[in-house]
């Protein structure tokens, strides 16, 4: 799925513009950035709102670093998995990706 995403960040920030203002279509559609929506939705579904912050060092917080740390092992591959395996399906069915 790699060759449907941006090329650079300023791709990627056009397409989060068209979809912004309702205009995403199949031919925009950018299944990385989709994917890392959805990672930062789980996290702040499951951590809250102090993962828009910074830790006591500074540091910005990551959703998946913070998901192994409170859910355990495996957490952060099976978030990844599951946003992927569906992503995928997504594809698919919009017609992005061709099954042979």
């Amino acid at each position: 799925m790699g060759h449907l995403g941006a090329r650079n960040p300023e791709g990627a920030i056009e397409r989060i513009k068209e979809e912004l203002k309702g205009e995403d279509n199949p031919e925009t559609f950018d299944p990385l950035m989709a994917a890392n929506n959805m990672i930062w939705a789980a996290g702040l579904r499951e951590g809250g709102l102090y993962l828009m912050g910074r830790d006591e060092k500074g540091n910005e917080y990551c959703p998946l670093c913070e998901a192994e740390k409170h859910g355990g092992p495996g957490t952060a591959k099976n978030w990844i998995e599951g946003c992927t395996d569906s992503l995928y399906e997504h594809c698919k069915q919009i017609g992005l990706i061709q099954i042979q």
